[in-house]
């Protein structure tokens, strides 16, 4: 979940897994194609391991790995923080509002989370 609330951006990646390697592919694609004219973008983000910078390196090459790190400044909200996480608001109004029920299969799950 990609949210950016002052501007009504919300984007929403479905992935088999949530480890680092999902984690880099995403911040790859909110620096290269979402914000790609941005010059500095910053990522509030919780402390969840799979939040880990070394695995830009493991999925793009170093170059472009290094480039992606370059533009981005982290925020990490506290680990015992008492304030709503973005996020999280997003994903209950986006299972409220639209995942109501299980749903079947992968491929009907990206078309409720699309709609």
């Amino acid at each position: 979940m990609v949210a950016e609330p002052l501007a009504g951006r919300r984007e929403v990646v479905v992935t088999d897994s949530h480890n680092s390697q999902e984690w880099a592919k995403v911040v790859g694609r909110l620096v290269e194609e979402w914000y790609a004219d941005a010059d500095r973008i910053t990522l509030v983000e919780d402390n969840l391991s799979a939040h880990r910078k070394a695995a830009l390196y493991e999925v793009y090459e170093p170059r472009l790995a290094r480039a992606i790190l370059h533009k981005l400044e982290f925020v990490y909200i506290p680990k015992h923080g008492s304030w709503l996480n973005i996020a999280e608001i997003e994903l209950i109004i986006l299972t409220r509002q639209g995942l109501t029920q299980r749903v079947a299969s992968r491929v009907e799950f990206e078309r409720q989370v699309a709609a």
